[in-house]
């Protein structure tokens, strides 16, 4: 029996670390979890989502963009 692959065209890549955190901080921006001008702890948000830095360092990146 032949393996089969995933259908290219109708196949979605997971999500990546940082693009979940990202989804998750924009969220919470456009439903005023996180205020206008607040701080935003990449260290504490890490640890919430129990991932080192970096993931957070990229979604920050693009949300900041």
């Amino acid at each position: 029996m032949k393996k089969r692959e995933p259908d290219p065209i109708n196949y979605t890549m997971p999500e990546t670390l940082g693009q979940s955190i990202y989804n998750c901080l924009k969220k919470a921006i456009l439903e005023n979890k996180i205020k206008p001008n607040q701080k935003i702890n990449e260290k504490e948000i890490a640890d919430s989502f129990k991932v080192s830095r970096t993931p957070v360092r990229e979604a920050l990146v693009r949300l900041e963009a």
